[in-house]
C-alpha cells in the first residue's frame, strides 16, 4: 500500500475495516518532508535513504503520513522520517498474509531507479522466510515506586514468535536482592502462542529512602538459548519530596524539577494526567513523603479531583506538608474541608484576572519579590482567583486585583500553602526564590524570620536585627542550624550579639545550632551598622539561612534597609460610609505619608477596588499630585518631600442587597526607590434590615 493520506483517512472515525484488521497501525499525523527518508536498521532497507518531490518524481507529496505499529503486534518500521516517526511499516509475522505500507506515494520518490529499487526490495521482503525460533515480551519495562513492606505483582505476557515450532521457555531473574518470585517459571508455547506469568516483588521493611532496585526478567528459549529477550523492573523507595505533575495540557515538569534542584531539594515525580484520564498517587505512597509539591498549571477541566481531595486531606491529617499552585482549585473546591480547614481559604473571588504579584511588606521576603512581579500567561487563559484567608492564616503573596494570591495555614497536624495563580507564569528569575519561600513556610521551621527595626537608615546608623527561630508546634524536636553571612557594607557590633550565637570574623558569619523542642522559639539579636560611604538609596539586604536535619530542608529569610530613602510604610487606606447601616455611598481615601529621609522619586499609590461599586468621578480629589480612576483602580501619582503627607479620595455608590457586603482589598504604595509595600484593608457594609415586633402568649 502506497500513498499520502491513506493512513490519515482510513484510520479516522470513518475507518475502513482493513486498517484495524490487517494494518494494525496507528496514524501519527502528517508532515511536509524536506529531508531524506532513512531505511530502518535490521530491515532490507538498512543504510538506504530516499527523497521525495525531486528529479523524476511526480512532485505531488505534500501531506505524508506517519504510521506506527500498535503495541503487541508484529508491525515493524521499514523507513523513518527525520523527526523519528516511522514513515513505512510492514506486517506479516504470525499472520496468514504479508503487507507493507508506505506513508508516501511511490510515484513521489525521486529518481526512477530509486522507485524500482524500493519496489523490488519490498517484493524480496515478502519472500524472506519467517522466523523459525524466537521469543518476545508483549509488555513494557516496569518503572515504579516501592513502599517499604509493600508487595507488588505484575502480570506480563511472553510470545513464541516461531510460526513453525513449539518452544519451552524458562523465566529467569537477575538482580533480585529484594524478595521476588515468578508464578510460572517454565511454560511451553506452540507456534505464535502467548502466555502470561506474574512477577512478584516485596520491598524490605527497612529499605532506606531513595534506595533503588533494578532487576531483569529474561525469557530464555530452549530451541535457541541465544533468544532471550529481557524486561527491566526498576523500583525506587520514596524520598522526601514528591513533585506531582498535574499539568494536563502544557508540560511544566522540567521547570519545577530545575527549581527544586536549584534549592537543593531532590525529588521524585508523579505524572497524573494522560489525555483526559487521571492516575493519581495513592495515599500509601503520599504518606512516605515529607513534602508534596503539586501544580496543576493550565488545568481548568479538573485541577484536583474529588478522590485526590480526599487523599490529600488524609495525607495532611497524618502530618503532611503540601504546597499547591492552582489557578482553578477554588472554583471546584471552595466549600470543601481541603480549602477551608487545611489551606485556610474560607472564600475566594473567582477569575479576577490578576497580571502581577507582590511580596512587598511581607516579613522575610527579599526586595526582589516586593513586586510588581508580572504574570505572563502566554498560552494559558487567566483564570486566577483571589483568596479570603481564615483567621490565623498567613498571606504569603498579594496580586494586583488587591487580593491574596497565596496563603499558608497550620492546622492541628499539618502545614499547607495554596497559590491561586500559576507560579510558573511569574518571571523566570523569581521562580527559585518564590519556591524557596513556599517550601520554607510549610516546613517545621516555617515561622522563622529575620527582621530589622527600620527599613530606612542613615549611613553609620546602627540597626537592630532579630533572628526568630521557631520550631512548629506540630513538629518533633529538631536539630537546627542558623547561618547569617553579613552582607557587604554591614558591620557587626560584636558586643550586641545575643542568644548564644557565635561570630566568625574571617567569613563574616553569625551562626547557631542546637535542638529546639516542639513549639520552642529561639531568639538571636544583634546590632549592625551600614558603612558610612554607602550611596543614598542603596539597598542593604541581609540574609539568614534556616536548616534542620529531619527533612534536610534549607530556606532563606531577608531583611532590607535602604540608605536615606523615602519611606511610605506608614501609609494607609480607609473607607467612610454615608451612614452606618445600609450605606449606599462610600468613599475610599489613600493616606500617603513619606516618613523617610529623602524626597520620593515618583510615587504610585493604588487601591484595588472591589466589584459592584460605581465610581462618582466628580468626587475625585487631592490637594496636589494626580488622582485618577482606571480599570477598577483608584490611583494617586506625585511626589512627597521627607515628612510630607497627602490624602486622595474618591466616592462610589453601591446597590444595597439583602446580605452583608464584604469588601476585601489592598493598596500598593511604591516610592520609586524602595520595594513596593502592600497594605491590606477590609470592611463590612451592612444591608437594609427591618425588625418586626410580635407578642405571643403561650399557655
Amino acid at each position: 500500500v502506497s500513498g499520502q493520506n491513506v493512513a490519515a483517512f482510513d484510520s479516522s472515525i470513518f475507518a475502513v475495516p482493513w486498517w484495524q484488521l490487517y494494518m494494525k497501525a496507528n496514524f501519527l499525523g502528517q508532515r511536509v518532508i524536506t529531508q531524506p527518508i532513512a531505511g530502518a536498521i535490521d530491515t532490507p532497507f538498512s543504510g538506504f535513504s530516499l527523497g521525495v518531490n525531486g528529479t523524476g518524481s511526480a512532485r505531488n507529496q505534500f501531506a505524508l503520513d506517519g504510521v506506527q505499529g500498535q503495541q503487541g503486534t508484529f508491525a515493524e518500521p521499514l523507513f523513518y522520517y527525520a523527526d523519528g516517526d516511522p514513515a513505512a511499516i510492514g506486517v506479516g509475522q504470525c499472520e496468514d498474509y504479508e503487507i507493507a505500507m508506505l506513508g508516501f506515494g511511490l510515484e513521489g520518490i525521486s529518481f526512477s531507479f530509486t522507485r524500482a529499487y524500493v519496489l523490488q526490495t519490498l517484493f524480496d521482503y515478502f519472500e524472506e522466510p519467517d522466523d523459525l525460533v524466537g521469543l518476545r515480551w508483549l509488555a513494557d519495562d516496569i518503572a515504579d515506586f516501592g513502599v517499604p513492606g509493600q508487595a507488588y505483582s505484575y502480570t506480563v505476557t511472553v510470545q513464541n514468535v516461531s510460526e513453525a515450532y513449539t518452544d519451552t521457555i524458562s523465566i529467569q531473574l537477575d538482580g533480585d536482592y529484594w524478595h521476588t518470585s515468578v508464578m510460572t517459571p517454565t511454560m511451553t508455547l506452540g507456534p505464535c502462542e502467548i502466555a502470561e506469568t506474574t512477577i512478584s516483588i516485596t520491598v524490605p521493611e527497612d529499605a532506606p529512602k531513595d534506595e533503588r532496585h533494578d532487576m531483569k526478567v529474561t525469557a530464555v528459549s530452549t530451541l535457541n538459548p541465544a533468544s532471550k529477550p529481557a524486561l527491566t523492573f526498576e523500583h525506587k523507595v520514596p524520598g522526601s519530596i514528591l513533585l506531582v505533575d498535574d499539568d494536563r495540557w502544557y508540560d511544566q515538569e522540567i521547570l519545577y524539577q530545575r527549581l527544586l534542584n536549584s534549592n537543593g531539594l531532590p525529588q521524585d515525580v508523579w505524572e497524573t494526567t494522560r489525555g483526559i484520564y487521571n492516575f493519581s498517587p495513592p495515599l500509601e505512597l503520599l504518606l512516605e513523603y515529607d513534602f508534596i509539591i503539586w501544580y496543576t498549571a493550565y488545568d481548568w477541566f479538573q485541577p484536583i479531583s474529588p478522590d485526590e481531595r480526599e487523599v490529600l486531606e488524609a495525607y495532611l491529617d497524618q502530618g503532611g506538608r503540601l504546597f499547591l499552585t492552582s489557578q482553578d482549585f477554588m472554583f471546584y473546591h471552595h466549600r470543601t474541608a481541603l480549602a477551608q480547614d487545611y489551606f485556610g481559604a474560607i472564600g475566594y473571588h473567582e477569575s479576577v484576572s490578576p497580571t502581577a504579584m507582590f511580596g512587598g511588606g511581607i516579613p522575610g521576603y527579599s526586595q526582589r519579590l516586593a513586586g510588581p512581579l508580572p504574570l505572563t500567561y502566554g498560552n494559558y487563559r487567566n483564570f486566577s482567583d483571589g483568596l479570603t484567608p481564615r483567621e490565623n492564616a498567613e498571606i504569603l503573596f498579594w496580586h494586583n486585583a488587591g487580593l491574596p494570591a497565596a496563603i499558608g495555614y497550620q492546622g492541628a497536624t499539618h502545614r499547607a500553602a495554596l497559590m491561586s495563580v500559576p507560579m510558573e507564569k511569574l518571571p523566570a528569575d523569581s521562580h527559585a526564590e518564590v519556591l524557596n519561600h513556599m517550601v520554607g513556610w510549610i516546613s517545621d521551621l516555617g515561622g522563622s524570620l529575620l527582621t530589622i527595626d527600620n527599613r530606612a537608615s542613615q549611613p553609620g546608623e546602627a540597626r537592630t536585627y532579630t533572628i526568630t527561630v521557631q520550631n512548629a508546634s506540630i513538629a518533633p524536636t529538631n536539630w537546627v542550624t542558623v547561618t547569617n553571612v553579613l552582607t557587604d557594607g554591614l558591620s557587626l557590633n560584636i558586643a550586641s550579639l545575643t542568644g548564644g550565637a557565635t561570630y566568625n570574623a574571617a567569613s563574616r558569619t553569625i551562626s547557631w545550632h542546637g535542638e529546639l523542642e516542639s513549639g520552642e522559639t529561639k531568639t538571636i539579636s544583634y546590632e549592625a551598622t551600614p558603612d558610612v560611604g554607602l550611596a543614598t538609596g542603596m539597598a542593604v539586604e541581609n540574609n539568614v539561612t534556616f536548616e534542620y536535619a529531619r527533612h534536610l530542608v534549607a530556606f532563606n529569610s531577608y531583611a532590607t534597609t535602604w540608605i536615606a530613602p523615602p519611606d511610605l510604610h506608614t501609609s494607609s487606606v480607609s473607607l467612610a460610609m454615608n451612614r452606618p447601616v445600609a450605606p449606599d455611598r462610600i468613599t475610599f481615601t489613600l493616606w500617603i505619608t513619606n516618613s523617610g529621609l529623602a524626597a520620593t522619586n515618583g510615587i504610585t499609590a493604588v487601591v484595588y477596588l472591589p466589584d459592584h461599586i460605581n465610581p462618582v468621578s466628580s468626587t475625585m480629589s487631592a490637594p496636589f499630585g494626580t488622582p485618577q480612576f482606571d480599570e477598577e483602580r483608584f490611583i494617586w501619582a506625585g511626589d512627597l518631600n521627607s515628612g510630607q503627607a497627602v490624602s486622595a479620595s474618591m466616592a462610589f455608590t453601591r446597590n444595597i442587597g439583602s446580605i452583608t457586603q464584604h469588601i476585601q482589598t489592598a493598596a500598593a504604595f511604591e516610592d520609586g526607590v524602595t520595594g513596593a509595600i502592600m497594605v491590606p484593608f477590609e470592611a463590612f457594609l451592612q444591608p437594609y434590615r427591618r425588625f418586626f415586633a410580635f407578642a405571643a402568649n403561650q399557655e
